[in-house]
């Protein structure tokens, strides 16, 4: 068809390697807006959903979880599956339980009145919780809520992903190339309290 009403890639970039990968995306975002003709682009891979819609539509098991702009699934998740599916390094998951206006964790604890009041999409009440918080939102810093012991760290380009085992679960946190950080050291973390989510055990989004 020479002028179709809408374009179907189905993973069109899947058998190229990765440098091709990113040449090619470009030049179809690039051919999608000059044509101007509605694209479907279906793909298992969150970066390139990310980097080349201007809309996701996030699916799991068939249900729609979040048809938003990707800035919105990364930011604002409508719930704990949108979370950890979006997002490289994963998103960080703590155990937490409220009780007495507290989150309490695994060795921390924060007032629940340090949270933005607005934010919250329904009644906080007693019980199990997840918090879960982006690793670029845990900052090095001597008066931090989290004491971690580095098990690792590797390298990505301009920055380091910390990896550390909290309460028996694996975390990460992002920070720049020259804060330098071995495996061995002790350090504590600081949550950027604007930055984290509340879930239900059933995943649905309470902050």
């Amino acid at each position: 068809m020479q002028e179709p009403q809408i374009l179907l890639m189905d993973e069109p970039l899947s058998n190229l390697d990765a440098r091709l990968r990113l040449k090619i995306r470009e030049e179809i975002r690039n051919l999608v807006k000059e044509v101007g003709i509605t694209t479907l682009f279906v793909t298992h891979d969150q970066e390139e959903a990310l980097s080349i819609g201007d809309k996701i539509i996030l699916f799991h098991n068939g249900v729609i979880q979040q048809d938003d702009k990707g800035q919105d699934l990364y930011l604002e998740p409508n719930n704990q599956f949108v979370a950890n599916f979006i997002g490289n390094p994963v998103i960080d998951n703590f155990d937490v339980k409220v009780a007495d206006n507290k989150i309490i964790g695994t060795d921390f604890e924060i007032p629940v009145e340090k949270l933005d009041s607005t934010k919250f999409r329904g009644n906080l009440i007693a019980g199990d919780y997840t918090l879960s918080i982006r690793p670029e939102n845990l900052k090095l810093s001597d008066e931090g809520e989290l004491s971690e012991v580095i098990d690792d760290v590797e390298l990505i380009g301009r920055e380091r992903v910390l990896k550390f085992t909290h309460a028996g679960t694996n975390q990460r946190a992002l920070i720049d190339l020259e804060q330098e950080i071995k495996p061995g050291d002790s350090v504590k973390f600081k949550m950027n309290l604007d930055r984290v989510y509340l879930f239900k055990p059933d995943g649905e989004r309470i902050y």
